[in-house]
């Protein structure tokens, strides 16, 4: 036995000491090969699909489709859509939004993974408005800004709106209100929620009060305040200032949509 042990025992206890360290670097470097190829990468995540009418699944060109906070895109002759998520490193949820133009808006919820395209089809139901699209006034035209009381100059715009829309007896104009997405200061007990229904308010008010002459039945004019929350232009925090500024002025509106209103009045609608 050599001189660097005192006993067969040391010697056992140096070899049982090796062998332990040796398990430990072997272990050590197996865990490493596993975690490394565990290593989950950034990838792209594809979404695709087409925009379909519900009832004939024939595709609907010229409509847009906005996937989550991405910009919308309008869609071609074959109503398809792709959108690309980059750096994924595990499944995601987002919300695809088509809107096109005499039909409802559709939200559809997609799961997008990594390496993987996942396929939908948008479909889209006939919107049972009257007329295409809701008549639109500006609302830096209508108010002062953070106000709900009209301008002089809103009357006649209001009531000429009025006039267009032609109401009949079984219909019924929706008045909205919708605000941009800035903030009231805090403290100030205003809200962007509020205010849009209170701007709808005076908006239907001069519909329906005799004092201005058309004399709406007020049973068949509804308001609806939507807030900042259906821009016409989603605002983006990499926006330059000047286009943040032109979207939100677009957003700020009112819209007068004439609805029929067969299964909307209950009762007899009474005279103002």
């Amino acid at each position: 036995m050599s001189s660097l042990f005192r006993s067969d025992d040391d010697a056992i206890l140096w070899v049982g000491y090796a062998d332990f360290l040796t398990t430990l670097v072997i272990l050590f470097f197996v865990v490493a090969v596993v975690v490394a190829r565990q290593a989950v990468h950034p990838a792209s995540g594809f979404v695709t699909g087409t925009v379909r009418d519900a009832g004939t699944r024939a595709p609907l060109p010229g409509c847009e489709v906005a996937f989550g906070s991405e910009k919308s895109t309008r869609l071609g002759d074959e109503g398809g859509f792709s959108f690309e998520m980059a750096g994924l490193t595990a499944s995601v949820r987002n919300s695809l939004d088509a809107t096109c133009e005499g039909y409802a808006r559709r939200i559809e919820i997609v799961d997008l993974a990594p390496d993987h395209t996942t396929t939908i089809d948008l479909l889209l139901d006939q919107d049972k408005a009257l007329g295409v699209r809701p008549l639109v006034l500006s609302g830096d035209a209508l108010f002062d800004p953070g106000s709900a009381r009209l301008k002089p100059q809103a009357i006649e715009a209001i009531l000429d709106i009025g006039r267009k829309l032609n109401l009949q007896p079984n219909e019924v104009i929706l008045v909205a209100g919708h605000t941009d997405d800035k903030p009231f200061p805090k403290g100030s007990g205003r809200d962007n929620w509020v205010l849009s229904g209170e701007r709808a308010s005076s908006a239907a008010r001069v519909l329906t009060d005799p004092n201005y002459g058309l004399r709406l039945p007020a049973c068949q004019v509804s308001i609806m305040g939507f807030g900042p929350s259906r821009p016409v232009e989603a605002v983006h925090a990499t926006d330059p200032p000047n286009e943040i500024d032109r979207k939100r002025a677009r957003n700020r509106r009112i819209e007068f949509t004439r609805l029929s209103g067969a299964n909307l009045l209950s009762g007899n609608c009474a005279e103002p």
